[in-house]
């Protein structure tokens, strides 16, 4: 079946956002997130086996979202275009409230954001720079806002998506663009909220 998000899309072309976690199902399976890019919005659903029911659609207080990521009631959106940032709602049976003074602005404009992800404990937040190959890492505070941002370098090209296995982090890297170069490596989260390599670049071959 299919089910309006009431937003826009971007269009145009294969793989208009660049990114990965444009669809999030929350943990416990009960509400799938969708953002909006060509509308600046973030749309949520109750999830009822194979039906949708659509409960909210808010603005995402940035310029074509292209990520989301969800731990407990804590929502945080990637916006990467404009002034690129992340923002946070808070999730309660379906609905969005967005939390107050939770904007952050990234390292920069323009720098292709590609992945938005939450540690296992959801005490980080990590955000992958796919054109800069940083990796950016805000410390989540317990009233649920970020603290200010740590940039880190990323050791392979092409930072891509980043998801956590417990607290380390893995990152997908598209490589420097040569056949079979993508590769991916692993991060631990040390002092200060930067990230220290586990294993740097492995080859997916």
């Amino acid at each position: 079946r299919r089910f309006s998000t009431r937003g826009r899309g971007s269009g145009g072309k294969i793989d208009p956002l660049a990114s990965q976690g444009s669809l999030t199902l929350s943990d416990d399976h009960s509400v799938l997130l969708a953002v909006n890019a060509g509308s600046g919005t973030l749309s949520a659903f109750r999830v009822f086996g194979s039906h949708l029911a659509l409960t909210d659609v808010v603005p995402t207080g940035g310029s074509e979202p292209n990520a989301v990521a969800q731990h407990g009631k804590l929502v945080y959106v990637l916006n990467t275009a404009g002034s690129s940032s992340v923002v946070g709602f808070r999730l309660h049976e379906g609905r969005l409230v967005r939390i107050e003074d939770s904007l952050r602005f990234l390292s920069g404009n323009g720098t292709n954001f590609a992945s938005v992800a939450f540690t296992a404990d959801g005490r980080h937040l990590v955000v992958t720079e796919r054109a800069t190959n940083k990796l950016d890492v805000f410390q989540v505070l317990g009233d649920g806002r970020l603290s200010d941002i740590s940039v880190n370098p990323s050791v392979g090209p092409g930072a891509f998506a980043v998801t956590f296995a417990n607290n380390t982090a893995i990152v997908a890297e598209t490589g420097p663009g040569a056949p079979n170069s993508s590769a991916m490596s692993s991060y631990s989260i040390g002092s200060n909220n930067t990230l220290v390599p586990i294993s740097a670049s492995v080859a997916t071959l």
